[in-house]
């Protein structure tokens, strides 16, 4: 095709096209752009538009590297791609007289006119969805006033989200290119309300209250028990003084303090990452230990 050949010719020129407000990165995107012709003649036309589109991120407004962004994009088949591109390149170069931008403009109108009646289209209807919805066509943004859309082969992920109703996703399926599909959005359904108090919280809730209520009322009851007896008396239990009400009384806080805990703030994690609150007594002191399984 002719066009080729030219777009091979105006190429070499690339690094000449540059903008004051983009010098700074000259260097960078001159050195992508080549690295991205190389690929392009080695039929590489995946790795060449990666180069190409970083080459852009550098220099915006250089139609040497939107043209190219538009012939590796057909050289794949994406129809809808190559013409955003090549558009995008009609759109800088028009109205600019110099011999080089005209042979740009000239050459992607031409591969405009030419793909136009080969792109896929998407006609989307809002039927029922909510006027508030943001309607989106591979995480881009759908224009309500502008919706027919250009798509390329392969399977696009349509997808409405709204506040307060659950996310909406749907694959599109486009066969090949010509194609002239519908689709119709639906109404969005509200979102179940997030209880505070779920059965989980309750229940760590009342065992984590039932533990502090019972350890208070056990070392209440201990200490009035052993108030009158010798301290190292035998008959205060298997620990004697070595543990004594205070210590059981403050692990029975920190265990009831740390169930409670847990139930409120975990999150559903995942089984790999188990986090457990182990109650630790040692002599005259009591605590809690964390312990997390990987």
């Amino acid at each position: 095709m002719r066009v080729f050949g030219v777009l091979v010719a105006v190429v070499a020129l690339s690094t000449s096209v540059v903008h004051a407000d983009v010098v700074d990165n000259t260097k960078e995107a001159d050195a992508l752009f080549l690295q991205g012709r190389t690929a392009l003649g080695a039929n590489n036309f995946k790795e060449a538009c990666k180069l190409f589109f970083d080459a852009q991120e550098k220099q915006r407004e250089n139609p040497a590297i939107l043209i190219n962004l538009g012939l590796c994009n057909e050289k794949q088949d994406k129809i809808a791609s190559a013409l955003y591109w090549y558009k995008k390149t009609q759109l800088l170069t028009q109205g600019k007289t110099d011999a080089t931008n005209k042979e740009y403009e000239d050459t992607a109108r031409e591969r405009v006119n030419a793909l136009q009646s080969q792109v896929s289209k998407v006609t989307f209807a809002l039927g029922t969805v909510q006027p508030n919805a943001e309607l989106l066509i591979d995480g881009v943004t759908i224009n309500r006033q502008e919706l027919i859309v250009e798509v390329d082969v392969g399977t696009r992920i349509i997808e409405t989200r709204a506040p307060g109703m659950i996310t909406s996703r749907e694959n599109l399926v486009v066969e090949a290119n010509g194609k002239q599909l519908t689709f119709t959005f639906k109404a969005l359904i509200a979102a179940p309300e997030k209880k505070f108090f779920t059965k989980r919280r309750k229940v760590g809730l009342v065992v984590g209250l039932g533990v502090i209520a019972l350890t208070t009322t056990g070392s209440a009851l201990w200490a009035n028990s052993i108030k009158n007896d010798p301290p190292n008396n035998p008959d205060n239990g298997l620990f004697g003084d070595q543990l004594p009400p205070t210590a059981l009384f403050s692990a029975g806080i920190a265990i009831g303090v740390g169930v409670v805990a847990y139930t409120f703030l975990k999150g559903g994690a995942p089984r790999e990452q188990q986090t457990a609150l182990v109650p630790t007594v040692s002599g005259h002191s009591a605590g809690l230990a964390m312990f997390r399984r990987f």
